[in-house]
């Protein structure tokens, strides 16, 4: 049966219990409401019956009890004397009513401090003998008694009316459930008539769709023994099963699944299909097959249905053939960059012998005819020497450069002794600027020492060459780990990784943040290129740096307020990471203020 039909007799059923119950309700409420009315009218006749003996109290009178008319009084009398008992039965009926068992607690009261004069005065004695206050109390006891009954019937009519609302309650929805339920059942009925007409086009459609797809389909049902797969039967192939696997379909139809040819008979794919019907969703595997004289792969994906499963064959060959193309091109492309580097290595390191050589012998051109120069031609001098120097500069860092990739030794690195030789190593620099370095303690993490150490250096390089001149330097370095809600803050960082943050911050000139970027690249310098030594390789080698370890690098700074350089590093480096990594390491920072 369809869900939806199921549901809409699951609503109808509920429906209809609730119609019972609320009848069943209806009817506790009619026999509770009997009860109330029988214990209202037992109630209303002891009130009375207690109001006639109390007024055949008021008739007697102990004077008259010797006349001819004694008899007459005792029948008087009699009834006076069994008020306590009508009392009593009254206080333990009412017992459950708050308000009437407080009344009749008065009552009771009342009546036991009047009748030791009633049965010696009857209401006419009382009356000539001017007792008014005795009469004031007989009265009110009279009134209390009215009270007590007009309560009761009170509360029938409110009884009433509630059983009365009740029950027009109880029709109305039992009416309304009725006919919400009968609707139900019709809709249902009419529904699944639809559905069963849709059904049977949907079957012919989904044929169609399942005749002309490129893709084939395979249904297999499982075959058991003792409750235990044991093999697989197909019981549904589509056309393009033909052409995929080059086999007529009733060839196909009731083959067993170690009936397939040996090409697709895969170590374990019994028992990887066998786990998709027995729990497993889905699974999917790649199997190459030979279909007549070509060689196809497939990307089949299995699904459970019933007990068995549906097999949906992606024909990949071309795509397998573009990722062999592919594989060949990068491994192509790697041999080319392995050449260039070995080649931009090899052309650094030879040009800085010529270069040595230009320098030596302008430097003794300059002492030889130092006497015979005027201040323009000392002056072209020391720009040829300047320019050579920072050729020379230029041409070690990119050997640094080159270099970087052919390092891979990850081990455990102290970064704090990082700091400490990047700090001797820089020490004159360090004093010319009167620099101030503040520095927390450093974690140990996994890395490349000595790219450690280059990044670094050139850091700290970085901060000094751009220290402003009006102040001394102050140099900060501070790290934190990261927790899992701000790694998550960065597109590039693999959650489930520890990483350490570290921030390099100084009092500098700055710069515009608009190059916050820009500085990263090769020979990018931002100001005087003539007043600030460099070759503009220093922040282009910490970013190769830190996509080494497979980490991100950023900046903040603001014109002649300082910079901030933010470091984001993996604690630990497994044996396989140890290569290169693709991921840029400046891409998609979160916004950060310094």
């Amino acid at each position: 049966m369809d869900k939806k039909a199921l549901y809409s007799f699951l609503v109808s059923f509920i429906l209809m219990v609730a119609v019972i119950i609320i009848n069943r309700q209806s009817f506790n409420k009619m026999r509770e409401y009997t009860g109330w009315v029988n214990h209202g009218r037992v109630v209303m006749a002891r009130f009375e019956k207690l109001s006639n003996h109390f007024k055949s109290a008021q008739i007697y009178s102990e004077n008259y009890s010797n006349k001819k008319t004694k008899e007459f009084y005792d029948f008087y009398k009699a009834e006076a004397d069994s008020v306590k008992n009508e009392i009593a039965g009254l206080q333990w009926i009412v017992a459950i009513d708050p308000q009437q068992k407080r009344r009749m607690d008065t009552v009771g009261k009342q009546i036991s401090n009047i009748m030791p004069l009633l049965m010696k005065y009857n209401i006419v004695e009382i009356i000539q003998d001017d007792m008014n206050a005795n009469l004031d109390k007989i009265i009110g006891i009279q009134t209390l008694i009215n009270e007590g009954i007009q309560y009761e019937r009170t509360l029938l009519d409110k009884r009433a009316a509630d059983l009365e609302k009740s029950t027009n309650l109880t029709r109305v929805f039992t009416l309304l459930f009725s006919i919400i339920a009968l609707l139900i059942v019709i809709i249902t009925f009419v529904t699944i008539v639809f559905i069963n007409r849709k059904r049977q086009w949907l079957q012919g459609f989904l044929e169609s769709i399942l005749n002309t797809t490129p893709n084939g389909v395979m249904t297999f049902k499982a075959i058991r023994e003792n409750g235990r797969i044991i093999n697989f039967e197909i019981e549904y192939a589509n056309k393009a099963i033909e052409r995929l696997l080059n086999q007529k379909l009733p060839d196909i139809i009731g083959m067993k699944l170690n009936e397939f040819p040996p090409a697709m008979q895969q170590k374990g794919l019994l028992q990887r299909i066998s786990s998709v019907v027995e729990g497993k969703r889905k699974d999917a595997i790649e199997m190459q097959f030979k279909a007549g004289n070509r060689h196809r792969w497939f990307y089949i994906m299995f699904a459970k249905m019933e007990d068995g499963i549906t097999a949906t064959f992606h024909d990949i060959t071309v795509i397998k053939n573009y990722e062999e193309e592919l594989k060949e091109n990068i491994r192509k492309l790697e041999h080319s960059n392995a050449e260039l580097e070995q080649y931009a290595y090899a052309a650094s390191h030879d040009l800085q012998e010529p270069l040595r050589k230009i320098r030596m012998y302008v430097s003794r051109l300059h002492e030889r005819i130092k006497d015979k120069l005027d201040d323009k031609s000392h002056h072209d001098f020391d720009r040829i020497l300047n320019s050579a120097e920072r050729m020379s500069l230029l041409i070690r860092d990119i050997l640094s450069f080159s270099g970087l990739n052919r390092d891979s030794g990850f081990q455990k690195t102290d970064l704090n002794k990082i700091l400490q030789n990047v700090i001797d190593d820089q020490e004159v620099l360090i004093q010319q600027k009167k620099a101030l370095i503040h520095a927390d303690e450093l974690p140990e993490i996994i890395a490349i020492p000595l790219q450690m150490n280059q990044l670094f250096y050139n850091l700290l390089n970085n901060a000094l060459k751009f220290a402003r001149e009006d102040q001394p330097l102050e140099f900060k370095i501070s790290s934190a780990f990261l927790s899992p809600a701000d790694i998550r803050k960065y597109k590039n960082l693999s959650v489930g990784r520890d990483y350490i943050k570290l921030e390099f911050s100084d009092n500098g000139v700055g710069f515009d943040e608009s190059f916050s970027e820009h500085i990263f690249g090769l020979f990018k310098r931002l100001g005087n290129q003539e007043s600030i030594h460099g070759s503009g390789i220093g922040l282009a080698l910490c970013r190769k740096v830190v996509e080494n370890h497979q980490g991100i690098i950023f900046a903040n700074a603001k014109e002649n307020d300082g910079a901030t350089f933010f470091i984001i590093l993996p604690v630990k480096h497994d044996v396989e990471e140890n290569s290169i990594p693709k991921t840029s390491a400046t891409l998609q920072q979160p916004a950060l203020k310094k």
